[in-house]
């Protein structure tokens, strides 16, 4: 039985789970903390991220572990490296992405309070078993305050 900063890790964190090219570990759920907060850690493809969206209930601490985190907040662009903290206040405009075309990014974040992590496990559940099609996924965002200003994934071109 592992534990982190106090709290015995959840089931989801042994195996994780797939959404797009996107890896999700949920490390410490809300259930956990009485809602204080949820942590996870995402491992991305070479190259990918997810797009501009913003969370109108949530502060997101990420701290990237290894590989190259890069993306924008609120219109300022941002490169971050293992060891480095990113603050992604409350309703910025923001993405994230890999930055790097050969290797992926893996980072854990913090959700203050807790819900991406539930967010996060029913849109893998969902996508898996095709439950968010017709409209689903934009139900769920709207359940959780997220909301997208363009593509739900992003791939870095990187000119030859």
């Amino acid at each position: 039985m592992s534990k982190i900063w106090g709290c015995v890790m959840s089931d989801e964190a042994k195996d994780g789970f797939t959404i797009g090219n996107t890896r999700v570990r949920v490390l410490v759920t809300g259930d956990q903390t009485s809602s204080r907060y949820a942590i996870t850690e995402s491992t991305y493809g070479s190259g990918t991220g997810v797009g501009l969206h913003r969370h109108l209930s949530f502060t997101e601490i990420n701290i990237v572990a290894e590989g190259q985190l890069q993306g924008e907040i609120d219109g300022k662009a941002f490169t971050s490296n293992r060891g480095d903290v990113v603050a992604i206040p409350k309703t910025a405009l923001h993405r994230v992405e890999d930055g790097s075309v050969e290797e992926p990014v893996t980072f854990i974040s913090i959700y203050s309070p807790a819900g991406m992590d539930q967010y996060f496990q029913k849109l893998a559940r969902g996508l898996e078993t095709g439950q968010l099609a017709h409209g689903g996924r934009e139900a769920l965002q709207r359940e959780y305050g997220v909301v997208f200003e363009g593509p739900f994934f992003t791939q870095i071109k990187r000119p030859k």
